[in-house]
């Protein structure tokens, strides 16, 4: 399975960050939009959240949301996922990867999420020998951090102190990713890891 090339990265990122605009997921939607800001790297990681630039010794300027994706990220390459199974998980495999692990051997490609969410039947992960739902998925959680960390932000202005900062995959980003997730389709078929759009191309 090939990877995503950074333009469809890029245009996808685009796209999901819309998406979250017009669902109602962000506050002050015109401005996340204006704001948003998207980096691919040549790394493995990926990220979203919230950054400001330093601006002087001690001044930082405004914030804004950002979503980070390495092209080598392990949502989209089996072969870097079993490398990051090792790096990270060497002696404690937890069962997320020893599950990945089984479905590589297998010749499967899973997507991988967090051991909390990962078979839940909307976030979790799922099976697909498709690159584009693969990376579309890792997208749609990043752009769900920044449109969380954003919404903190705006809360923070709007009540002129600090409201307390928000569970990194709390109840908000479940919220947000799970409505991203239901608006592309990203939906594990009942009783299997498959995607409904797998199922219904092999039919």
């Amino acid at each position: 399975m090939e990877r995503m090339d950074r333009k469809l990265i890029l245009e996808t990122v685009d796209m999901v960050a819309r998406t979250a605009a017009t669902n109602g997921l962000v506050h002050k939607p015109d401005e996340f939009l204006q704001l948003f800001t998207f980096k691919v790297t040549n790394g493995q990681g990926a990220n979203g959240g919230i950054h400001r630039d330093k601006i002087g010794e001690r001044k930082w300027g405004k914030p804004y949301p950002i979503v980070r994706l390495g092209v080598q990220s392990h949502h989209t390459s089996r072969e870097r996922g079993m490398a990051l199974n090792l790096k990270k998980h060497t002696g404690k495999v937890d069962k997320v990867w020893q599950q990945a692990s089984l479905f590589a051997k297998g010749g499967d490609w899973l997507m991988v999420e967090y051991t909390h969410i990962h078979c839940h039947p909307v976030i979790g992960g799922f099976v697909s020998d498709n690159a584009y739902y693969h990376g579309l998925a890792a997208i749609c959680h990043e752009v769900a951090h920044a449109a969380q960390f954003w919404n903190h932000e705006v809360q923070c202005d709007a009540k002129c102190e600090r409201v307390k900062a928000p569970v990194a995959h709390g109840e908000e980003f479940k919220h947000i990713y799970r409505n991203l997730r239901r608006t592309f389709g990203l939906l594990r078929l009942k009783g299997t890891w498959l995607l409904d759009e797998q199922r219904a191309e092999a039919a």
